[in-house]
């Protein structure tokens, strides 16, 4: 793994998010809060009930290995070098 994969498998999930958050807080909009609880559910759902499925049954063990040693959505502060 590299870059940002290191420390979080879900790093441009991640970055959508921040940026809804971003925007939410630049036009003081709950509205946008809503709107990014709403795709952080339809993200989760997609990575838990598709994403993770098809990459345990593609790369298996490795796989596993990775997501043990990296969290899903809060960030390691140091890379992990597996």
């Amino acid at each position: 793994m590299t870059g940002a994969y290191r420390h979080v498998r879900n790093p441009m999930y991640l970055a959508v998010l921040g940026i809804i958050l971003g925007q939410s807080l630049l036009f003081g909009s709950w509205g946008l809060v809503a709107y990014a609880v709403t795709v952080l559910v339809a993200v989760v759902a997609f990575v838990k009930g598709y994403e993770e499925p098809t990459l345990t049954e593609t790369y298996g063990r490795q796989y596993l290995n990775y997501r043990r040693n990296v969290p899903g959505w809060w960030p390691r502060v140091t890379p992990w070098r597996g």
